[in-house]
């Protein structure tokens, strides 16, 4: 009879984390999102955004991303990574499939009027000269025009009669907002001299 000898060991096996988020995937700078981070079984973690933008933390379970202003002509997409690692001594690692957030950017809102001055009951055209960027038409924007902070058209252009009853210059201030059909927002604002008569 031969010789024998057994060994008996024990193998642990540690859980592999499931790495997973979601987080709002469309705005306008600039702005803040916080991921909804839904990961299993992980002890630490380590986020990223590409191209770089801030981070406030990115090994917390839901760091705040600052996305900033998009002055450029076109969206700008960020792609947002999480890889989830598990407690020593296991160190198990996952890797969220990625996200992205696209940017897109502030219009440029401008107007110009037909005077920028003038005598009582002048009426003066406003031709709205925007670009909602984009590669995107003026149509697609909507518009409020305000007088003094009162609203008083939605038009594309407009046009108002300015008055001065007085003895002094009234000064009317003109705002014009613009949205892009993505939700962005920007204004133009001039001021009206009208004299008395």
């Amino acid at each position: 009879m031969g010789c024998q000898d057994s060994l008996i060991d024990t193998v642990r096996i540690y859980n592999r984390p499931i790495a997973d988020f979601s987080i709002t995937d469309t705005g306008c700078g600039a702005i803040t999102y916080i991921p909804t981070n839904n990961s299993q079984w992980g002890g630490s973690r380590n986020w990223s955004v590409t191209p770089s933008i801030p981070i406030s933390n990115p090994a917390i379970l839901q760091p705040i991303f600052s996305f900033p202003e998009n002055t450029t002509s076109t969206t700008i997409i960020y792609t947002i990574q999480l890889i989830v690692i598990t407690d020593p001594p296991g160190n198990c690692k996952d890797t969220a499939l990625p996200k992205t957030v696209t940017i897109y950017p502030t219009p440029s809102v401008t107007f110009t009027p037909s005077n920028t001055d003038g005598c009582d009951s002048i009426n003066i055209t406003f031709t709205n000269t925007s670009d909602p960027k984009n590669s995107e038409l003026i149509g697609s924007m909507t518009f409020n025009w305000f007088i003094d902070g009162l609203s008083f058209s939605n038009n594309q252009d407009t046009n108002c009669v300015f008055t001065n009853s007085g003895i002094v210059d009234s000064i009317y201030q003109i705002i014009l907002e613009g949205t892009s059909l993505h939700g962005c927002v920007s204004s133009d604002t001039l001021d009206i001299t009208i004299y008395p008569d």
